[in-house]
């Protein structure tokens, strides 16, 4: 669960199918970059295999779904996003 907040600051929360929990919070900003939007989140931590644990920047894309909903990708090859709920 990633919950982006209006104050600039986000509180992202993950379990994995072995039980381990990732909770991890801290600031983002939003800006265009050629042109197009993007979201960066301070100090990400995924938390999964492949990604590791140790905080990172993450810059993303802002996009919209076929029903408008708002996402952002983790993986577009797998279909992988975040959608924001209506």
């Amino acid at each position: 669960m990633l919950n982006v907040k209006s104050d600039g600051t986000y509180e992202y929360y993950y379990k994995g199918s072995a039980g381990k929990e990732i909770t991890n919070s801290d600031k983002w900003i939003f800006e265009y970059w050629r042109g197009k939007p993007l979201v960066t989140f301070s100090h990400f931590i995924f938390g999964w295999k492949e990604t590791g644990s140790r905080p990172a920047y993450w810059a993303v894309e802002v996009e919209r779904s076929l029903f408008g909903n708002i996402k952002l990708s983790i993986n577009s090859d797998l279909d992988y996003y975040f959608v924001k709920p209506e």
